[in-house]
């Protein structure tokens, strides 16, 4: 999204001190509702309108000496989120153990890092597992900058799906750079496309994120619903946005207040400050 677009998915819900979340171009703007349903006999149900399904991945990679020495060197360390849709108890596994992996991936000495592209499909291959031994179906963007020693690589966007039976489909790079560009996950595809392309069409600075609210808000279905969640993706981080279903149609902002952005001298900074 440009400067244009978030300033408009802000206005009107001004932060205390002044924070700019349309800082760069090329970051990339994830959102989600937090409604976990059930199906039923009677259909789907919901279980929990206070899930989590944008969340960050810590990236630490560590290395052997060049001498051969003992021990480890840290070489890398960033951020990459994993967004998810469909059943919670695969996409929570391949959570679970794809962050306790990539936090801690050891390598040879002179070993060129992964590319996000490789981790992208060593997190497929964690869904593929959990799908299949559940038998349940999920699909999931991992996104993020591929590793990296120098300069500054793009936020790339790659995306797969696990069926009942463990076939992992992708992962396949998402192409959003265009001007008006998204992908969606879930249910509900063809009516959020269409609110998406109608916003397009009237303006280019248009927030995604409002047609998936305006259906969270409906809440005519019963798996969507509760709340929004944002999340943006620049660089090498991660920043979450938790929402709640309030009356207007603003979307969540950073909270940079003194009461609760503060530990002593420090101050929360990125795009909080």
């Amino acid at each position: 999204m440009d400067r244009g677009s978030l300033i408009e998915a802000w206005e009107g819900e001004p932060p205390e001190f002044p924070v700019e979340p349309w800082i760069h171009e090329g970051d990339i703007w994830l959102a989600a509702d937090s409604r976990i349903s059930m199906p039923t006999e009677h259909g789907r149900i919901p279980t929990t309108d206070a899930a989590m399904k944008i969340l960050p991945i810590t990236l630490r990679f560590f290395q052997e000496h060049e001498d051969g020495g003992p021990g480890m060197t840290p070489t890398y360390h960033s951020e990459i989120a994993f967004a998810w849709a469909g059943d919670t108890q695969p996409a929570s596994a391949t959570y679970q153990l794809a962050t306790s992996y990539l936090k801690a991936m050891h390598g040879p000495a002179f070993e060129k890092f992964p590319t996000i592209s490789d981790i992208a499909d060593m997190i497929g291959r964690i869904g593929a597992r959990y799908a299949g031994e559940t038998e349940r179906r999920f699909e999931a963007f991992v996104v993020g900058q591929t590793p990296h020693r120098t300069g500054n690589p793009p936020v790339q966007v790659f995306k797969f799906g696990c069926d009942e039976a463990g076939r992992l489909y992708g992962p396949r790079e998402i192409d959003l750079s265009q001007p008006g560009s998204f992908h969606l996950l879930g249910s509900h595809k063809p009516e959020i496309s269409a609110a998406i392309d109608g916003g397009f069409g009237g303006s280019i600075e248009y927030v995604p994120a409002r047609a998936i609210k305006a259906v969270i808000a409906a809440d005519a279905g019963s798996d969507i619903g509760g709340s929004i969640a944002l999340a943006r993706v620049s660089g090498g981080s991660v920043e979450l946005y938790p929402g709640w279903r309030d009356p207007d149609d603003g979307l969540p902002r950073p909270y940079a207040d003194e009461a609760i952005a503060r530990i002593g001298e420090w101050r929360a900074g990125g795009i909080f400050g």
